[in-house]
């Protein structure tokens, strides 16, 4: 008989566990850029805070006209009260 003199002896747990090691980084891996993928700073998807409620003009265009807004107000195309008006018109869900 050959214990530990063959094919497969000695040094095979050790491979072995670094194979289980290895997919547990990988796993690891996937669970952790899947949860950053997730995080967006307080609010999800169209404006749903992290209590998964929407909330008003938070629709998939409303960050857009927020965004134009925000644009038009820094070039200076419209005045503070406008701007003030037409984001509060925006925050009511129009």
């Amino acid at each position: 008989m050959m214990w530990g003199n063959g094919y497969g002896s000695g040094w095979m747990w050790l491979f072995g566990i670094m194979v289980f090691l290895g997919l547990i980084l990988v796993i690891g891996a996937v669970v952790w850029a899947i949860s950053r993928g997730n995080h967006s700073g307080g609010q999800g998807q169209y404006g749903a805070d992290r209590t998964g409620q929407p909330q008003p003009g938070s629709g998939p265009g409303s960050s857009r006209a927020r965004q134009m807004l925000d644009e038009r107000y820094a070039r200076g195309e419209i005045d503070a009260q406008e701007y003030r008006d037409r984001r509060d018109a925006l925050s009511e869900g129009n």
